[in-house]
């Protein structure tokens, strides 16, 4: 009797399991948002900033290296993607300067070109002072001339984006971090793996353009 009294509450019970297995399963899922990943696609010749160039003498009329990158959706325009915001920042080693806003783009595939003096103007460099931790930052002037050694092999511009839908949401795919200056300042940087990783590697959701020799 004590054996079939078991049999009855291991069958009522392995049947609850069971019912509550199926009510699981008819739970909805989660939705998960497929983000746009797009790959900035670099035009082969126009891939770096060569540095001579960059730095030759206004009165020389020079030709400024260009740069230049293609931002395409491609076939993820189902995203409903409205805006793709694109911004620039001076890179110096490991350390990203704050950021400008090249343009936003609506139309795609959209083509970015910018000549090295387009490139550096305006932008702050970030530099770590000898002693303490606190940074200071340096602006390029508009003539990349003025100061030669305010360009140096390995200094870059790196291009970054932000999304926006059409119903409004931003998608940033590189945050922002607060980083206080020397002067008592606060600004903000691109931070991430664009902050930390070594001069002169590439990132999958970045341009960048890297001033260099042939």
């Amino acid at each position: 009797m004590k054996k079939l009294a078991f049999n009855i509450l291991f069958l009522l019970s392995f049947g609850s399991a069971l019912t509550a297995c199926k009510d699981e399963d008819k739970l909805p899922a989660p939705e998960v948002e497929e983000l746009p990943i797009i790959f900035p696609q670099v035009t082969p010749g126009k891939d770096f900033f060569e540095i001579t160039a960059a730095q030759a003498a206004p009165n020389t009329n020079p030709v400024r290296p260009v740069f230049e990158f293609t931002i395409d959706p491609g076939n993820q325009r189902d995203i409903k993607l409205a805006t793709i915001e694109v911004y620039r920042s001076y890179r110096r080693g490991a350390l990203l300067g704050p950021r400008l806003k090249v343009g936003d783009y609506t139309s795609f595939p959209a083509v970015i070109t910018l000549d090295s003096k387009q490139a550096i103007s305006g932008l702050q460099r970030l530099s770590a002072p000898a002693s303490g931790n606190v940074l200071n930052a340096t602006e390029p002037p508009e003539d990349p001339t003025r100061f030669n050694n305010l360009i140096v092999p390995n200094d870059a511009i790196v291009f970054t984006f932000e999304y926006v839908l059409q119903d409004g949401r931003r998608i940033v795919l590189t945050p922002l971090a607060n980083i206080k200056l020397a002067n008592g300042t606060t600004i903000q940087v691109p931070s991430g793996t664009l902050a930390t990783t070594a001069a002169g590697s590439t990132y999958p959701y970045a341009a960048v353009a890297v001033f260099r020799s042939k």
